[in-house]
């Protein structure tokens, strides 16, 4: 297969055998993705129109003349010397190649893939950095609507780069150039530095262990504020036999000083129920509470019709002496 005619990776015997075959005229995409450790993956995919039964032919006549041993061979001397020129050890992985024909509508395209991974591609710097493009040799030149695409790892920034790339997309990490571009060796280059790990990063990175520790905190907290809130309640709300003692007598004087009044007010009469509805007492607490007070002679209570005349025994005395 001529599949990297703009990447020169493939034997002259294959592009002249193609060049006689239709003359069939490519595009080709190149996508490198370099990981942190060095190694790449390559993707190259090249598509040619089949305008006519010849470029079908033509296009199947390419597919019969290779074989992917013979690409793979050929990608192997092209590492081997790029490994002499670095000094870094190299080796291809992983290779794949696929080809179809696609017709979308009235169009029908041949299609030539293939994907390998370059174990070595790019070198590491002293302080922690990439370097691309050292184990280049210079054939990578981009023919018309032809494109080379680089997506360098997380973690790091693009310190230097040349030639300029055609488009940035910083939030995919991706460098592209388009053809026509004529690259020289060792091109294009890329310097990577890097990212220095800010308290952000710390925090972003780990965020579920610090949800654990946040959930436990809260929860030992909330339970101790919860513990000393309620033994703070029974220590304020605990009196001594004295002050609950005192405490009822004081609500018991509270209570007989308002029927006291409310009785003089009315002359020192007043029936049961009424002493109730204008002291606030529901019928069993005023019922209770006159009971106490006839007790202890405050009051007296007289039985009269459905009701009790409750009456105030000082008043009832002072009649009885006029």
């Amino acid at each position: 297969m001529i599949l990297v005619i703009s990447l020169a990776l493939v034997p002259t015997v294959f592009l002249t055998a193609v060049r006689c075959s239709g003359q069939l005229q490519w595009r080709t995409s190149t996508e490198v993705e370099v990981f942190a450790d060095g190694s790449a993956t390559w993707v190259v995919q090249q598509k040619t129109a089949l305008l006519t039964q010849d470029d079908e032919a033509a296009f199947y006549q390419y597919l019969n003349i290779t074989s992917v041993d013979q690409i793979s061979s050929h990608f192997r001397s092209i590492v081997d010397e790029a490994s002499l020129l670095t000094g870094r050890s190299m080796r291809v992985e992983n290779l794949e190649v696929n080809a179809n024909v696609s017709t979308a509508g009235l169009s029908t395209e041949g299609i030539i893939q293939y994907q390998f991974d370059w174990i070595g591609f790019a070198g590491q710097t002293g302080d922690g950095g990439i370097k691309i493009g050292d184990a280049l040799s210079g054939a990578m030149d981009l023919s018309r609507e032809d494109e080379l695409t680089i997506v360098y790892p997380s973690g790091y920034s693009v310190v230097a780069v040349y030639p300029l790339p055609d488009n940035t997309e910083a939030s995919e990490r991706a460098l592209t150039w388009f053809g026509p571009r004529n690259f020289g060796a060792g091109e294009p280059h890329l310097l990577l530095g890097k990212e220095n790990s800010s308290w952000t990063d710390a925090i972003t990175s780990n965020i579920p262990l610090l949800a654990v520790i946040a959930t436990a905190f809260s929860t030992g907290f909330l339970g101790y504020f919860l513990g000393m809130k309620r033994a703070s309640t029974n220590k304020l709300t605990k009196p001594n036999s004295s002050s609950l003692q005192s405490q009822s007598s004081f609500g018991a004087e509270d209570d007989e000083q308002k029927v006291v009044r409310l009785l003089t007010a009315a002359g020192g009469r007043m029936y049961q129920s009424a002493i109730g509805e204008q002291g606030g007492f529901s019928k069993s607490k005023a019922s209770e509470l006159m009971s106490a007070m006839e007790s202890k002679g405050i009051v007296s209570r007289k039985k009269m019709g459905r009701g009790k005349l409750v009456t105030l025994v000082g008043k009832q005395e002072a009649k009885k002496e006029e």
